[in-house]
């Protein structure tokens, strides 16, 4: 091993603490405290809106692979994939908008760190842009596709800003599911 390289696990447990660390002062700020300044987050688009996704857990942007239809799972689970040997569960956010993904050439499956463990393929329109989260986040509206602790909150521009955990939370199986 030379003098920089690591071994690919001591990588990703870095990658996953300093992914958790982030995440930690991004959920205590929205929580009560301030909004850290300058914060990244990657914008998407789904569905007609504009999504900002926390970028410290996106793993990778790449275009929509092959995916495995998984039997007994909800409308919004395509199926599954693989991402460098590993499997991946392929979400589909338009389902919980009540609509059906079409592919089209913007089309990405944007890789995330999901909580709890693992690695979740958000299928998305498109990835508009990467930048800063203003410092100031507006109230979330009242009414939207997605549950209201999982938008946080809208940007000037109405870009709905959305927690991870809360949108993994409400995609988890009730009791007798």
């Amino acid at each position: 091993m030379r003098g920089s390289e690591r071994p690919p696990e001591e990588v990703r447990r870095l990658k996953l603490e300093r992914a958790a660390r982030y995440a930690g002062a991004w959920t205590s700020a929205l929580d009560g405290g301030s909004t850290p300044d300058g914060a990244p987050h990657l914008v998407v688009g789904v569905a007609g809106e504009r999504l900002a996704l926390d970028a410290s857990a996106v793993i990778a942007v790449v275009a929509p692979g092959a995916v495995t239809p998984l039997p007994f799972t909800p409308p919004h689970v395509a199926g599954g994939t693989h991402f460098r040997g590993a499997p991946v569960l392929v979400v589909e956010l338009h389902a919980l908008a009540g609509q059906a993904w079409a592919a089209s050439p913007g089309a990405r499956d944007v890789l995330v760190s999901w909580p709890g463990g693992g690695e979740v393929a958000l299928r998305v329109d498109e990835v508009l842009d990467v930048r800063p989260l203003a410092a100031h986040v507006g109230q979330a509206p009242a009414a939207h596709w997605l549950s209201p602790p999982v938008v946080r909150g809208l940007l000037e521009d109405g870009t709905s800003v959305i927690h991870l955990s809360a949108l993994a939370a409400s995609l988890e199986p009730g009791p007798g599911a």
